[in-house]
């Protein structure tokens, strides 16, 4: 995940800079976005897509349910 593309927000440079790194190294944008009570997130993958549910799955199997749900994190598609 990494910040969404925002011309308004602080350090848009340095937003742009990151996503380029990730692309030059095989990322791609997905069409998920996470969002959090501070903003949103952009979903990145490499290889075949990732569906929502499964990236919900991944996230409460690496956080654990407990801070899965205090991340209040949702996921658009």
């Amino acid at each position: 995940m990494i910040e969404q593309l925002d011309e308004k927000a602080a350090h848009f440079a340095q937003r742009i800079a990151r996503k380029k790194f990730y692309q030059r190294n095989g990322f791609v944008s997905s069409p998920l976005l996470a969002r959090f009570p501070s903003g949103m997130m952009e979903i990145m993958q490499t290889g075949s897509s990732i569906s929502k549910q499964a990236w919900i799955d991944l996230q409460k199997y690496a956080l654990g349910k407990f801070f899965y749900f205090m991340s209040r994190m949702k996921v658009d598609s």
